[in-house]
């Protein structure tokens, strides 16, 4: 391949207001040298922010009603519980690494949702999100699910590199709290959490790293969920204080998710070293959090409600060779995110993807849209005694709520889930475009977020987005 290699993080729930604080204090090193050497913006959804929809919306460049994720559930009338999670095989149209991979470029993708069960190819290697759900009260009571990652030739490796929640030693946890003697680690049930997910996190990291290592793909695709596990819990505790928040926790808790970003540039900095000097990144998020008086209390949140707290936009970042220093990007969406890699890499655009390459990030623009196929054919369903652990991690981070104690009302639930999410698609216009956009959009297409540059702020925080227009964006 003669094009450089390039690295695709999406660092879920990420949002420049809080990172700017910490990129201006020099909090975040890494994450401060990648914005100076590159150009950023803001990653609009103009649809649904829900989990998982949004991170299939950027993974394939296509709306919500065309890629076909609108609830973390699809209903299974032959399953154990009546419900499971949307998965490979529910997907409408093949995510960004299948397309790369049936161009002939070696490619992986990890941590990502809807890929279980893990189908790759000679070229491609993946590593689905469940790969990290623990399960057991430690890790030889935790059995390895081969159905997680593609390369049964890796299956012992990859066995070995997970980390079990009852392994995250108090060294580890100790830098996200203030004040750790005053908490009751033999009770509190947010220590128990934070080791979840960062247990999650490093199981994940080591999986991608390694693979950055051993296999030196030339595409790589990780998706990192610390930061957006955290705060759907300890954003609540940062400053200014929330009226239902304890003085006692607001001390404690306050920078729990500043440590998340803190350490997503350490993991940062692995990936860069790894990717090598010539390499592309792409970092972005496809959804941020609401901050001040905005944050949601956790009663608001309960019922897999989390999305409440969400709040568009996202975050942009890209630097390596060929993409342009020092620059403001305007406009993107989340839909443009998949054709952006496709075009980095010098390779064709598929009909199904309803967005198109940020011309601020790339020259390459193909002429016409072919089709790529995939490499692979929908995944087949997964095993039934799969479904209650994976349907219980995301119930842990917020995604789903308690479900029913039977299946017929499990189904119920998912219908009405999946109804409400179509209703609000199909409002959105499925996250399409609806104004005089013209095919292929320029650097500033068209005002539907009414961006203008900011004379009073630092990058990145230099762009003000006023309030977007209602044609459907």
């Amino acid at each position: 391949m003669t094009q450089p290699r390039l690295l695709w993080i999406n660092l879920q729930g990420a949002d420049w207001a809080l990172m700017q604080p910490l990129v201006d204090a020099g909090a975040l090193p890494r994450l401060a040298a990648l914005i100076e050497a590159g150009s950023i913006g803001k990653l609009f959804a103009g649809q649904s922010l829900r989990f998982p929809t949004a991170a299939m919306t950027l993974a394939t460049g296509a709306s919500p009603l065309r890629h076909r994720i609108v609830t973390p559930l699809v209903v299974d009338a032959s399953g154990p519980v009546g419900a499971r999670p949307a998965e490979r095989c529910d997907l409408g149209v093949p995510p960004v690494w299948e397309h790369v991979a049936a161009a002939g470029v070696s490619c992986a993708a990890v941590g990502w949702p809807v890929t279980y069960p893990a189908t790759g190819a000679d070229n491609l290697l993946v590593v689905s999100d469940s790969f990290a759900d623990a399960s057991g009260t430690a890790f030889e009571t935790w059995p390895f699910d081969p159905r997680t990652v593609s390369d049964p030739d890796l299956h012992a490796v990859f066995s070995d590199l997970r980390l079990h929640p009852g392994d995250v030693s108090a060294e580890m946890v100790l830098p996200f709290l203030d004040k750790p003697e005053t908490i009751d680690s033999s009770s509190d049930e947010r220590l128990v959490l934070l080791a979840r997910a960062l247990a999650r996190t490093l199981t994940l990291h080591g999986a991608a790293t390694w693979i950055a290592e051993h296999r030196t793909p030339d595409f790589l695709a990780v998706n990192v969920d610390l930061v957006d596990f955290l705060s759907a819990t300890f954003l609540q505790y940062r400053a200014p204080r929330m009226g239902h928040v304890s003085r006692s926790d607001h001390a404690r808790f306050a920078n729990v998710v500043e440590g998340a970003y803190r350490t997503f540039d350490m993991m940062l900095a692995t990936y860069l070293e790894l990717a090598g000097e010539g390499a592309r990144v792409v970092l972005t998020s496809d959804h941020g959090h609401q901050k001040g008086a905005l944050r949601k209390r956790p009663a608001e949140m309960r019922g897999g409600k989390v999305h409440l707290a969400y709040r568009d936009p996202g975050i942009l970042c890209a630097a390596g060779p060929g993409i342009p220093e020092d620059r403001l990007v305007f406009g993107a969406l989340q839909t443009d995110v998949a054709p952006t890699l496709l075009a980095l890499l010098g390779l064709a655009l598929p009909p199904e993807m309803d967005g198109h390459p940020i011309a601020d990030l790339t020259t390459h623009v193909p002429s016409e849209r072919s089709g790529i196929p995939s490499a692979q054919g929908p995944a087949t369903a997964p095993a039934p005694e799969t479904v209650v652990p994976r349907l219980l991690a995301w119930t842990r981070a917020g995604y789903l709520p308690d479900l029913p104690g039977n299946r017929d009302a499990t189904r119920e639930m998912t219908v009405s889930m999946q109804l409400d999410a179509l209703g609000a698609a199909v409002h959105h216009g499925g996250g399409a475009c609806k104004g005089p956009c013209p095919p292929r959009r320029a650097a500033r297409p068209c005002a539907r977020q009414h961006q203008r540059p900011c004379p009073d702020r630092a990058k990145p925080d230099r762009t003000w987005a006023g309030r977007g227009c209602r044609n459907g964006a």
